[in-house]
This record gives C-alpha cells, sequence and structure tokens, in this order.
C-alpha cells in the first residue's frame, strides 16, 4: 500500500510539476477578426503560432493507430487552422510584410491531399484512409492519370496532322496563292502612284 502512495504523490507532484511550468510561460490569445491586428510584428508572430499547431496536429495525423473519430477530428480542425492561416497571410500582406502564401501552400500540398470540387478541403495522414476518402483519391488520381494518357495521345496525333505545309512553308510553290498576291501588289502599286500624283500637283 505504502508503495502506491508514494507512486501516486510522485505523479501528483509530476502534474504539479508541469502545471508551473505552464503557468510560467506566457500564452497569449490570437485574435478571431485578423482586422483587429494593426502591428505587423505581432500578425507575423500569430502565424508562426497557427503553423507550429498545423504541424504538430499533421505530424499527430500520421498515427494510423487513431481512431476514425478522432482522425476525422483532427483533420477537421487542420483544414480549420489552414484557412485561419490564410487569412493571416492575406492580413500581413495588406500590413505591408511578406508573402508567405506560395511556400506554405507547397508544404501543406505536399502532405494533404484535395479533392476535385470540396472547397480546397485537404485530407492528412491516416484521414486519407478513411472509409469513402481512399476510394475517392485513387479513383480521382485513376482518372488524372487517364487525362494525362489521353493528352499523350492527343499530342501524338497533332504531331502527326501538323506538318511543313501547316505553317506554310511550301506557300511559294501554290500556283493560286501567288496569282492572288500579284493580284494584291497590283492594287497597292496602283494606289501609291495615285498618292504620288497626288503629291506632285
Amino acid at each position: 500500500m505504502a508503495r502506491n502512495v508514494e507512486k501516486g504523490r510522485s505523479m501528483l507532484n509530476q502534474w504539479l510539476k508541469a502545471k508551473e511550468l505552464n503557468d510560467k510561460k506566457t500564452f497569449f490569445k490570437i485574435p478571431k477578426n485578423v482586422n483587429e491586428v494593426d502591428d505587423l510584428e505581432s500578425a507575423v508572430s500569430y502565424r508562426k503560432s497557427i503553423v507550429k499547431e498545423i504541424c504538430s496536429k499533421i505530424k499527430e495525423i500520421q498515427n494510423l493507430s487513431l481512431g476514425d473519430q478522432h482522425v476525422r477530428e483532427l483533420n477537421d480542425q487542420i483544414n480549420k487552422l489552414i484557412s485561419i492561416k490564410n487569412r493571416w497571410e492575406i492580413r500581413i500582406i495588406e500590413l505591408g510584410g511578406p508573402d508567405y502564401q506560395s511556400e506554405s501552400n507547397a508544404l501543406i500540398n505536399a502532405h494533404g491531399s484535395e479533392l476535385k470540387g470540396n472547397n480546397n478541403y485537404k485530407y492528412f495522414g491516416a484521414a486519407k484512409n478513411l472509409k469513402g476518402v481512399k476510394e475517392l483519391l485513387f479513383k480521382e488520381n485513376d482518372d488524372r492519370k487517364k487525362l494525362l494518357l489521353k493528352r499523350k495521345k492527343e499530342k501524338r496525333n497533332l504531331d502527326k496532322i501538323v506538318n511543313i505545309h501547316y505553317f506554310g512553308y511550301c506557300d511559294e510553290e501554290n500556283e493560286i496563292l501567288l496569282n492572288e498576291e500579284l493580284k494584291i501588289q497590283k492594287k497597292l502599286e496602283k494606289t501609291d502612284l495615285e498618292i504620288i500624283k497626288k503629291i506632285n500637283y
């Protein structure tokens, strides 16, 4: 019994120490409305904290042993944080700061998969293996591969159709075109002569 009490005390001590450390840390609350912030430094720090939170949640969602419900909740939280991050990035640009959008979007796109017509909703880690999502992602990848193959075939067919005659390299040999060119040339020469006569008189 004494051993269990000692264990409990040590756990309690550990918890109290952890609580003290958390109390010492200075936490700041991120404003819901980005337009409330007029300071560039604080806007960048808010964005930085959101990116850290996104990274930690993406790391957590990689665990395949998590339950389906927990994975869905995590995925929803990540997408919500991404939309908040995007708003802060727009605000930073408005305040005259650097453009973080391209690099952060590249990082997120590397980890997440998006379905067509899904309003930029992305699936991360274990969420890609959820029922329904896996099939849709597989189907979309299959459709993408088919489209690429179709485009390659069309390009090959286009190379067969398009030749030197298409670009007009053999127009000098075409008698009809040469006759038309001569007619237009004569008309232009007549108009030029008329203009010269008017100038001289």
